[in-house]
């Protein structure tokens, strides 16, 4: 599971969205075959979700096309939604 903060905390001026976005990519690209990731973009509520059953490529795709961070950040949201992904169903 693969939570990004998109919230206002993270901005172009420092370049820290730039690099979050730069890492998770490299991880997923470099991962093992094996891998099967999920993605949850959040801000102040959940902007973007991709499931388990998508390829790594796409949620770096989706990465790379991510507006830069703004609102408040809703972490612990983010956590109790990531949480339910991994429930089996």
């Amino acid at each position: 599971m693969l939570l990004v903060d998109a919230s206002g905390s993270v901005n172009k001026e420092n370049h820290e969205w730039a690099t979050a976005r730069l890492i998770a990519g490299n991880f997923l690209l470099k991962a093992s075959a094996e891998l099967h990731p999920a993605l949850v973009v959040f801000s102040d509520h959940i902007i973007d979700t991709i499931d388990f059953s998508r390829p790594p490529s796409e949620i770096v795709m989706r990465l790379a096309n991510l507006k830069e961070g703004r609102g408040g950040t809703a972490l612990f949201d983010a956590l109790m939604y990531s949480a339910k992904l991994l429930r089996p169903k």
